[in-house]
């Protein structure tokens, strides 16, 4: 009995190398989220999955690789941007220093320039191709602004103040909306509620368009520690 190409088995049983062998006429009965968006694939048919919410394919045996181990690694790639938030946050201090050491500043600053553009660059390098990754790395620099603004607050409003009493005003509002941000998380972690503060979009926005360089990096790890590859099923007429 003849099979179709996309049926066709090796001779000693085992599936050929690359894609998953299965039917095109038989959907898939698992959970299998898209490396792009994270939407659920399931139901749908065919290797690779085109996915109906960003219409960006995926292959399904990158799609077994699991969530918990692609979750690590999209942790870890967080501090690409981080990167790039800190260099802003040392491009003032270096301003300061070119104004009070031309020479030696100068080169500070443009260190800290470089250091962002390298950061930068990498956080497009890890982002899937055309898509808009200035904007996740523009909510990563907001919530960078927004808390550095508050523990700057918190911390010299009682000391550069001249006015003691709006200095402790202006510290507790600091101490106040940090208690609301860390409420924010824990309700949204505990409770389910969806509370999305400017780290929360980043962060979504990060796992949305880095998500394809998270499931490589967890297929390296699991490589390294030995454990299984994600399994192939085969499906003949």
């Amino acid at each position: 009995m003849n099979s179709s190409p996309d049926t066709q088995v090796a001779a000693d049983g085992s599936a050929p190398a690359g894609a998953e062998q299965r039917h095109p006429a038989v959907p898939h009965d698992e959970d299998l989220y898209c490396i792009h968006c994270g939407y659920n694939l399931r139901g749908l048919f065919g290797d690779p999955i085109r996915c109906p919410e960003c219409g960006g394919e995926s292959a399904v045996r990158d799609l077994r690789v699991p969530a918990r181990v692609i979750a690590v690694q999209l942790r870890k790639l967080e501090g690409c941007p981080v990167n790039c938030v800190t260099a802003m946050f040392l491009f003032v201090p270096a301003l300061a220093m070119a104004w009070v050491a031309w020479p030696p500043g100068l080169v500070c600053v443009g260190g800290v320039v470089a250091w962002w553009w390298v950061g930068a660059r990498h956080c497009a390098s890890i982002c899937s191709p055309q898509s808009n990754w200035t904007g996740m790395l523009f909510w990563f620099h907001v919530a960078g602004l927004l808390w550095g603004a508050l523990v700057i607050v918190l911390v010299t409003g009682p000391v550069l103040t001249p006015d003691p009493a709006i200095g402790g005003y202006l510290s507790l509002i600091a101490l106040g909306l940090l208690a609301a941000a860390g409420v924010m998380g824990l309700a949204r972690r505990w409770l389910g509620i969806n509370a999305r503060g400017p780290y929360t979009i980043a962060k979504a926005k990060l796992a949305e368009l880095a998500r394809g360089t998270a499931v490589r990096l967890a297929e390296q790890e699991l490589a390294r520690r030995g454990a299984p590859a994600p399994a192939v099923s085969v499906q003949t007429r």
